[in-house]
């Protein structure tokens, strides 16, 4: 299934509350806020979760995930270990990596960026 960015997006804003899980007969959406890699967060630090996000995401698997204040390496760890997902997305301080991300996962196997 083919959706345009815009229509994405629009499922995206609908479940914009951190750790939202929403589910229709053909397809799921998630949207979660995973907290920037913060050093000073101790037991909460990204190290300590980042494992935990990746195995819930995989434990639900939503054709669509919105992620909040993502920064680069976290989101790039999502990215590598995420294996049936790709992502758009870029960070807010430079248009490219730098800053926090809302980037969007989607499931190659059930769809396609288009626009």
């Amino acid at each position: 299934m083919k959706f345009h960015l815009p229509s994405l997006l629009l499922i995206i804003c609908m479940c914009h509350l951190p750790g939202v899980y929403a589910q229709t007969s053909n397809h799921s959406v998630m949207s979660w806020n995973i907290r920037y890699n913060n050093p000073n967060d101790g037991d909460n630090s990204w190290d300590h979760r980042k494992e935990w996000v990746a195995n819930l995401i995989r434990f639900h698997e939503p054709n669509v995930l919105g992620t909040q204040e993502g920064l680069d390496e976290q989101i790039s760890y999502l990215d590598s270990v995420l294996s049936r997902y790709s992502y758009v997305g870029v960070g807010r301080d430079d248009g490219k990596q730098a800053g926090e991300y809302t980037a969007i996962f989607y499931r190659t196997d059930q769809l396609d960026v288009v626009e």
